[in-house]
């Protein structure tokens, strides 16, 4: 009697964790996020600079691709446009301003006076081939401190494929 009871309990359990992996949305579409930097007006870029002198002029760059799932694919996969959000702080450490981007854009960003944010919001395409999607920034650090810059994605892209990046802002002096 006593080993069934475990065999009863073992097959619960395994039958629960297989529902679960089942339950996951294949709706949702898998997004990649790149943010690059270039201290030379868009000559280089590079994703390992996040320490800027103060009075530095540079260019932020996002690259944002969203792809289809296998599932999607299967159902026919037909290109979706996919809202996303670039949020960045409205502070006096740094300036920054919307240059170009390959898409629809809202020119004027939003801002938060709550939270203390200007946000700008775009759509990319979603397709099993995508291309890439690019916002440009041109940005000057005028003093000490940090930041934090967010993009987040609609409902429709789970939220761990959302990317926060810290910039630092330092005098060179010191």
């Amino acid at each position: 009697m006593r080993n069934i009871g475990l065999a009863l309990v073992f097959t619960l359990v395994f039958v629960g964790c297989k529902e679960k992996a089942k339950s996951a949305d294949p709706n949702l579409y898998v997004a990649e996020t790149r943010a690059v930097i270039s201290i030379d007006r868009g000559n280089t870029y590079t994703e390992n600079l996040k320490d800027i002198e103060v009075g530095q002029e540079f260019y932020l760059q996002f690259i944002v691709i969203i792809k289809t799932t296998e599932e999607q694919t299967k159902n026919g996969g037909e290109m979706n446009l996919i809202p996303f959000r670039i949020t960045i702080p409205a502070t006096d450490i740094f300036d920054c301003t919307l240059m170009d981007s390959s898409g629809n854009v809202t020119q004027t960003p939003a801002t938060d006076s709550i939270n203390n944010v200007k946000r700008y919001d775009f759509t990319a395409g979603a397709s099993n081939e995508p291309k890439k999607f690019t916002v440009r920034f041109r940005c000057k650090a005028r003093d000490e401190g940090d930041c934090r810059i967010d993009v987040t994605f609609g409902e429709q892209v789970s939220s761990i494929y959302s990317k926060t990046m810290t910039m630092v802002y330092h005098n060179p002096d010191v």
